[in-house]
């Protein structure tokens, strides 16, 4: 799991930032459900992009999307969010083909695998792309914390940005964990 999983990413606009030394992230669903967590080391910043506020909601809503970025400039992006699309993991190849319109041009999908992740259902799929014009390779890792509920951690980073955080990646990565 850990070297299928050391890329990950898709672009979106950001919106709050943690402070660096923020170690563990827990996303929430809107209604306050804690759903899974993760890790980042030191040096990475999270952005995170919010949902509208609920109706009758007065603190603000979880996130919708989580994102990382190493602080160094480094060419790469780690996202993670609960998907609303897909309640089964059995059809997270789907939604992942439907991202690719958006998000990247020339997908080829070098592996996919089905595994267990920290006793949670996965199925994980790597490849190259471009991102405009620029050759990227992505990851993604589908995972099911709880029943109906399925979420994606997804890389996607040149070559080099990959090897240079490579340990740093596979621990956010393992560090995804069910929160019950």
């Amino acid at each position: 799991m850990k070297t299928v999983i050391s890329m990950l990413s898709l672009i979106v606009g950001t919106g709050w930032f943690l402070p660096a030394q923020a170690h563990t992230f827990v996303y929430n669903l809107i209604d306050g459900t804690p759903v899974f967590s993760m890790s980042f080391p030191d040096g990475w910043r999270l952005d995170l992009d919010f949902d509208p506020p609920a109706v009758e909601l007065d603190a603000p809503p979880p996130p919708r999307v989580v994102e990382a970025i190493p602080k160094d400039g480094a060419k790469l992006w780690l996202g993670a969010w609960v998907l609303t699309e897909i309640t089964d993991i059995q059809n997270a190849s789907e939604y992942f083909a439907s991202l690719e319109q958006f998000i990247l041009s020339d997908v080829v999908i070098e592996k996919a695998d089905e595994t267990d992740h920290n006793g949670m259902p996965a199925h994980i799929f790597t490849g190259s792309a471009k991102k405009g014009t620029e050759p990227v390779e992505w990851a993604v890792a589908f995972f099911q914390p709880q029943s109906e509920i399925v979420a994606a951690v997804l890389y996607i980073g040149v070559t080099e940005a990959r090897q240079h955080r490579q340990a740093e990646l596979e621990a956010i990565v393992d560090s995804v964990q069910s929160v019950n």
